[in-house]
């Protein structure tokens, strides 16, 4: 009997369903791809109730299924935001319980970024992880090199125009009016070494409205056969590939900057 993962009313989520699901998103084997990932919404935990145990299979599963691609995850800490020192070998992750068990793994990189850290498992896992500037966004940082390289970002369990930091680093290559550059100080240990370093962070402006209008991200897409989305369990999956997201909303912020945060009248 196969193993069951989840369970969602009267549905089973097995190993082969999420195969499946990334199947019909359209990821391929050899393709580099990012995951941004919530577990809660999905289900029941089912015949797996250790939760490294279940993190693991579906992590080895992801592996899997894109061979010999890398498999990345935002592991964002925001340690110098929260005036707190980051240890890449200790710092925890706050964006999902499963961005924690992927960076702890023994075959996985994590990047030396204060702020927004990513890991990553495979053949590029080096030239993700690469720091080359105290940025978060912008040309050389690791979104520039996402875009670059096409990889594919997967929302698994969750909505992935919600998590998508891409379009941070979209609104900074645009330029939009309602973030600005603000830089944060603090220490980051490696071993035995502390050093104090300074980055900088194109941060919204609290005075204006600048969320996301997600509905109009995913229309604007979707329509540009730019994102796609399958029901999972009681959640959902979502895939993007980068430098479309990225060159489809860059058009648009170049006629208008708000573009993002704003519906139509």
């Amino acid at each position: 009997m196969k193993e069951v993962l989840f369970k969602y009313k009267d549905q089973k989520i097995t190993k082969d369903y999420i195969i499946s699901a990334l199947n019909e998103l359209g990821l391929k084997q050899g393709e580099d791809l990012m995951v941004h990932s919530g577990l809660r919404e999905i289900g029941k935990l089912a015949d797996i109730k250790d939760g490294n145990k279940l993190g693991n299979t579906i992590i080895d599963l992801m592996i899997d299924v894109i061979d010999p691609g890398t498999l990345i995850f935002p592991v964002y800490s925001y340690s110098f935001c929260n005036k707190e020192e980051f240890n890449p070998e200790e710092s925890l992750s706050t964006v999902g319980a499963l961005t924690n068990i992927f960076w702890k793994r023994k075959d996985s990189i994590r990047s030396i970024h204060p702020i927004f850290s990513v890991a990553a498992i495979g053949k590029n896992a080096g030239y993700y992880t690469e720091i080359n500037n105290n940025v978060c966004f912008g040309k050389g940082t690791f979104f520039d090199r996402l875009v670059k390289s096409r990889v594919k970002v997967l929302g698994f369990g969750t909505r992935l125009a919600a998590a998508l930091t891409l379009l941070h680093h979209t609104e900074q290559m645009n330029n939009v009016p309602y973030r600005y550059i603000k830089s944060f100080e603090g220490n980051i240990r490696t071993g035995n070494t502390v050093k104090k370093e300074k980055f900088e962070y194109f941060v919204r402006n609290l005075d204006m409205d600048t969320y996301f209008r997600l509905d109009k991200i995913e229309t604007f897409l979707s329509e540009h056969n730019a994102f796609k989305s399958v029901p999972f369990g009681g959640s959902r999956m979502d895939i993007v590939e980068s430098s479309k997201v990225f060159d489809l909303l860059s058009k648009e912020m170049q006629k208008n900057p708000f573009f993002l945060v704003r519906n139509e009248d």
